[in-house]
């Protein structure tokens, strides 16, 4: 139930820009805080309207991690 909550945040902070955001490819460290994306295909259209002074025809992720930073 969690895992599919962080998806559904995570799809809706990155799915603008990527796709293949399912729960077989979210692995999750829950003691560890830690967070992981495997597999992605960026999309070209959305990068378009970043008006970056690069074309990108293809991309892939093959892993984005995220961290939680501990506070003390």
């Amino acid at each position: 139930m969690a895992k599919q909550i962080l998806l559904n945040v995570l799809q809706d902070v990155l799915g603008d820009f990527v796709e293949g955001l399912e729960s077989e490819n979210l692995k999750l460290g829950v003691f560890s805080g830690k967070i992981s994306l495997e597999h992605l295909k960026i999309k070209t259209e959305a990068l378009q309207n970043l008006s970056l002074p690069i074309e990108v025809r293809h991309g892939s992720l093959k892993k984005l991690g995220l961290l939680k930073m501990m506070e003390f």
